[in-house]
């Protein structure tokens, strides 16, 4: 099964309380494009997914979306991801989501409508449950239009084939609150995901062969070997003479937070490669050069790593990061309004050459919102002109 798109309303941060993202491939896909999975003419997805923005424009807030969505469609609303948090924080009321999926030449949307568990205050809330629910399958041949009108058009042009609130008793009885008709559904949806920071080391089980990831982030390491079922680790680097013997904290402390994250980044990238899941990354460039963030993506645009169309999502403060990224109807800048709210745009959207930077379109604010503003840069400057010219006369 492959998510399509998905909407969300009554999103605090977004223009109108509306989040939509879809990931299946509007423009135009030649036949040698291997950045695309084809599912059925003329369906394809992408295999990447890149969302950019300055500061607090909303890129964790819409992977924690992504996180739900996710979570929903495989069958309930529990997130075992560090994305989940307390996502009713994200909505000024309950929220309704809409995902469009595809399964074995059959499309179809969800529509699924949460509420609170409770009449509790808002901070003592548990997590959202499923007020209601119906499914949706498309009739007819889809058309890469019709879905570019997101999954309403494609409701009136569907049967609805299941509603929760009509289920046999039977049926009702075995379906937890918190738990989606999704999970009557044969395919399933598998996902990693991998928060911003210091990524810990990984572990024992995941350990035994790493050598060759290491090296792509540290040259001079030779070999790691897992010793007393991972309670220590031999070491080599090719500078040293003999092999450290190190337990897992001095391990942490000897390897480097670069060395370290893309070590669990890479596990985790590999796990989606080989279920075709969705890998969900926040700050993609954090303690990485831009060759290794390359390293990354490039996972998932090359037929031979990611034969089963695996998705990577991810954010980005850095829009040079984009420039390798060759399609236009796979990046979204996320812009901050001036009443404080954020738009998200396709960059294809708006900017019809390829041969555009999409760094330079990006940090010249032609896209407004996307760059800071010149009055709070000059704010900013006049504050440390301030300060530091206050303490130099002291």
């Amino acid at each position: 099964m492959k998510l399509l798109s998905v909407s969300f309303n009554h999103v605090k941060l977004f223009e109108n309380g509306i989040f939509e993202l879809d990931l299946f491939a509007s423009d135009k896909v030649p036949a040698s494009d291997e950045s695309v999975t084809l599912l059925e003419k003329p369906l394809a997805i992408n295999n990447v997914v890149a969302l950019a923005g300055i500061n607090a424009s909303g890129k964790t807030t819409a992977l924690r979306l992504m996180a739900l969505a996710l979570s929903v469609v495989q069958g309930g609303l529990t997130l075992h991801s560090p994305f989940a948090g307390h996502v009713e924080d994200l909505f000024d009321a309950p929220p309704r989501m809409k995902a469009v999926l595809w399964e074995e030449g059959q499309v179809f949307i969800l529509d699924s409508v949460l509420a609170y568990r409770d009449s509790a205050p808002r901070l003592a809330r548990g997590n959202f449950i499923f007020e209601e629910e119906v499914l949706y399958r498309f009739k007819g041949a889809p058309t890469k239009a019709l879905f570019r009108q997101g999954a309403d058009a494609l409701i009136d042009h569907s049967e609805e084939i299941m509603r929760r609130s009509t289920l046999d008793h039977a049926s009702k009885m075995f379906l937890a609150d918190s738990v989606s008709i999704m999970t009557s559904q044969s395919g399933t949806i598998a996902s990693a995901y991998h928060a911003s920071g210091d990524a810990p080391l990984p572990t024992s089980d995941n350990l035994l062969d790493v050598t060759d990831i290491l090296r792509a982030f540290d040259a001079d390491i030779e070999f790691l070997r897992v010793q007393e079922d991972g309670n220590l680790f031999e070491l080599k680097f090719k500078r040293d003479e003999r092999p450290a013997l190190l337990s897992r904290k001095e391990l942490e402390h000897v390897l480097s937070s670069g060395t370290l994250r893309g070590l669990s980044l890479v596990q985790s990238a590999v796990f989606s490669l080989a279920c075709g899941g969705y890998f969900l990354l926040d700050e993609i460039e954090n303690h990485l050069n831009k060759q290794l963030v390359h390293v990354i993506v490039d996972l998932f645009v090359c037929k031979e790593s990611n034969p089963y169309g695996a998705v990577l999502i991810f954010t980005t403060h850095y829009p040079e990061i984009l420039d390798s990224i060759h399609r236009k109807d796979c990046v979204y800048f996320l812009a901050r309004e001036a009443d404080g709210r954020t738009c998200i745009v396709k960059y294809s959207d708006r900017v019809d050459r390829i041969e555009n930077k999409k760094s330079e379109v990006f940090l010249s604010n032609y896209i407004k919102g996307t760059a800071p503003r010149f009055a709070d840069v000059a704010a900013l400057r006049s504050y440390a002109k301030s300060i530091t010219g206050g303490l130099h006369h002291e």
